[in-house]
């Protein structure tokens, strides 16, 4: 059984990178009126609290969702559905918290960090439908106690490479699958390029959203360097990186950055990220010259 568990990392500067990209592809989504099912392969607990023993033992968030809310007056259009979910789980409470890089005293204004099956619901409109699968017991238990009353949110406590794989493509057609795994397991940068192209086959006109840490080691190159070889075409790439001074000051210096492959992204989302790409940059102190907004790791085949 693998030991991950999102709680110690909920609203870090990854989940921010990722949160936000998801809102842009599900308001995406939304702009026809015909349905969508959202499909997740590793949904942790859909909810996380910021004051739990386990998220205040890393704090992570400080760096991350915080520093947005610092600077929330000031966030572009593109960025404004995204704070909107995150703030309507805000509790003010006035604190001094020390940040990695200074002392600063502002409104610790943060309660409950929604994971990105919240997300999803909060978007989802009447005709919309949620599949959630998780294997880690602990994770499916607060995930049926936090959905058991949305009657369109459907869990599944199994595998969920295998489980999404078996469920596409839904009764909607149209969607998005985010494969989102812990990668605990090394083989997980290996065998995600094969996944998507059995994926593809199956549910071709999906958009798939994969996100992945980008670590010291580098070794998710082997997962883009598996997509590039890939038959896959139309596939986005958006990647962050802290600054390295920022990164020396970290106890956990092990990521270092936050990626995400968009597989069939919707029309325009490109522009939407580029819109709200130096906004993200100077909250979260990311490295502007390693950072890319959005580039076109395999772009789409001409007809």
């Amino acid at each position: 059984m693998l030991s991950y568990q999102h709680a110690y990392h909920a609203g870090n500067f990854a989940d921010v990178h990722k949160h936000w990209l998801l809102v842009l592809l599900l308001e995406a989504l939304s702009r026809k009126d015909k349905p969508w099912c959202y499909l997740d392969t590793h949904a942790g607990r859909g909810i996380y609290s910021l004051d739990s023993a386990m998220a205040m033992k890393t704090a992570e968030w400080r760096e991350g969702v915080a520093r947005l809310l610092e600077t929330s007056g000031s966030a572009p259009e593109s960025v404004q559905s995204y704070l909107r979910i995150v703030q309507s789980y805000l509790r003010i409470v006035q604190s001094n918290l020390r940040t990695v890089t200074e002392d600063v005293s502002y409104a610790r204004e943060i309660h409950m960090y929604p994971g990105s099956p919240e997300f999803a619901r909060r978007l989802m409109r009447q005709n919309d439908r949620e599949v959630l699968c998780e294997l880690h017991p602990q994770e499916i238990e607060h995930l049926k106690k936090h959905f058991h009353k949305y009657d369109n949110v459907h869990l599944h406590f199994r595998d969920g490479f295998e489980g999404v794989f078996a469920m596409v493509p839904p009764p909607e057609k149209r969607g998005l699958v985010l494969i989102d795994p812990s990668y605990e397991l090394k083989q997980d940068y290996q065998r995600i390029p094969a996944y998507l192209e059995k994926l593809h086959k199956r549910w071709a006109g999906a958009t798939v959203a994969i996100w992945y840490p980008v670590l010291t080691d580098e070794r998710h190159q082997t997962l883009l360097k598996g997509v590039r070889e890939s038959a896959l075409d139309n596939v986005l790439r958006s990647e962050i990186r802290r600054k390295s001074e920022i990164r020396k000051k970290e106890a956990n210096k092990g990521m270092v950055g936050s990626g995400m492959l968009i597989l069939n992204p919707p029309w325009k989302v490109d522009l939407a990220i580029t819109s709200g790409w130096s906004y993200l940059v100077n909250s979260l102190q990311l490295d502007d010259q390693q950072s890319v907004a959005v580039d076109w790791l395999k772009p789409e085949k001409s007809t």
